[in-house]
């Protein structure tokens, strides 16, 4: 994929884009030294909504280089001019799988993808936050709700994310923290810079917290215990912020998914939804 940095995204032409086989183009967009892979599928349809996806965990077998764009064979499906983009955290880092965006210990990526996501609009005259849709799962979903709340405006799907990703599994945590933080502890990183561990300590960081829907499957133990009851510790948290509460669940239970996404149709579904919704608006 070719390379552009962040001012020539504004001065390329149509024909310079890599075409895919449904008409997408792909590229990265240098921004700083966090290189930020993107997929664009520009709707025929619909184009005055815009849907963000974000992706989680990868199999280096599969994607050696780190580059994967979660649900691209779904582009179709959307109802909207869609953008992915690949987590530069696994371009940068041969070794992880996961790497919620947090791409170098001076370099947070949700940064970059927001310029990234600004410079695209601006170039193909994309919608605006109040018109977007943030998705993602897993670690894609936790990568949704921050660049939700940097994209103010914008609405945040999520399912199954972490909202807190120090509690996730302790193999991908320390992972993460020997390659992007040089071996720290995480109560350092906790320290340091709090909004890039946890959603709501990212939501008084900026003053602000985006509209979200969270879809989480109260049979998967983990999302449970390490994700959804500590978040609802803090929830009195927002009051903090002075503004009425726009963060919501949606539960149910699913034994046989767990922490697996909801299928195809039913995201789909929902996810269209509310790009109708927003389209009414």
């Amino acid at each position: 994929m070719k390379t552009y940095s962040l001012d020539e995204i504004n001065q390329i032409s149509d024909q310079e884009l890599e075409g895919g086989k449904r008409g997408e183009s792909r590229f990265i967009v240098a921004v700083g030294s966090c290189r930020v892979p993107v997929l664009l599928s520009q709707a025929k349809n619909n184009s005055d909504t815009l849907l963000v996806t974000y992706n989680g965990a990868i199999q280096r077998s599969k994607a050696p280089d780190g580059i994967v764009f979660q649900r691209s064979s779904w582009l179709d499906e959307f109802e909207a001019t869609v953008v992915q983009i690949a987590d530069p955290t696994m371009l940068k880092h041969e070794r992880l799988q996961i790497g919620w965006a947090q791409n170098s210990e001076k370099e947070w990526a949700i940064d970059a993808y927001y310029d990234v996501i600004q410079a695209l609009r601006e170039r193909f005259d994309l919608a605006d936050s109040d018109k977007t849709v943030h998705y993602g799962s897993s670690a894609g979903g936790f990568q949704a709700v921050c660049c939700a709340a940097k994209d103010r405006g914008s609405t945040a799907i999520v399912n199954n994310p972490q909202l807190d990703w120090s509690l996730y599994n302790e193999r991908f945590v320390n992972a993460l923290l020997r390659d992007v933080f040089n071996g720290s502890e995480i109560e350092e990183v906790r320290t340091r810079q709090p909004w890039r561990v946890n959603v709501i300590d990212l939501f008084e960081h900026v003053g602000y917290v985006p509209k979200t829907e969270v879809l989480l499957n109260i049979a998967s133990a983990g999302d449970v215990e390490q994700q959804l009851k500590p978040i609802l510790s803090r929830l009195e948290d927002f009051e903090s912020l002075g503004k009425k509460p726009t963060f919501s669940f949606n539960l149910y239970h699913d034994v046989n998914m767990g922490h697996n996404p909801l299928g195809k149709p039913y995201t789909i579904q929902k996810i269209n939804r509310e790009l109708e919704r927003l389209r009414s608006e």
